[in-house]
């Protein structure tokens, strides 16, 4: 009885896949934020699940730990910190609270679910 307690502590005590999504060779794809496809249909991830994977002006998918938006200049601009918001400022510049970091796909999450 207790082993059996011991392991349904030690499997839900890890945070939950929040999404998954199937790439272009049928396999599925999670992470713990949000997911969206490539140009190519790769399926890339948020690391948080309350962060951001959207495609840049190139197709490919870049994520943040918090929301993103785009710049400007075509830029994505994420906010540094898990949860953290963006917002245009009155001279349509970007202010992250936490910090603004550049989106990239290097932030991102590939897990391979099952099928």
């Amino acid at each position: 009885m207790l082993r059996i307690l011991l392991l349904t502590l030690l499997f839900s005590a890890g945070p939950a896949l929040a999404e998954c999504m199937r790439d272009y060779k049928g396999r599925t794809i999670c992470g713990h934020g949000p997911c969206a496809k490539d140009i190519k249909g790769e399926v890339f991830c948020a690391p948080h699940r309350d962060g951001t994977a959207t495609r840049n002006d190139s197709g490919e998918v870049v994520c943040g730990v918090g929301s993103c938006e785009k710049g400007s200049y075509g830029g994505i601009y994420c906010a540094a910190e898990p949860g953290g918001d963006v917002v245009r400022n009155s001279s349509g510049g970007i202010e992250c609270f936490g910090g603004c970091e550049v989106a990239s796909q290097q932030l991102c999450e590939r897990v391979m679910g099952t099928p």
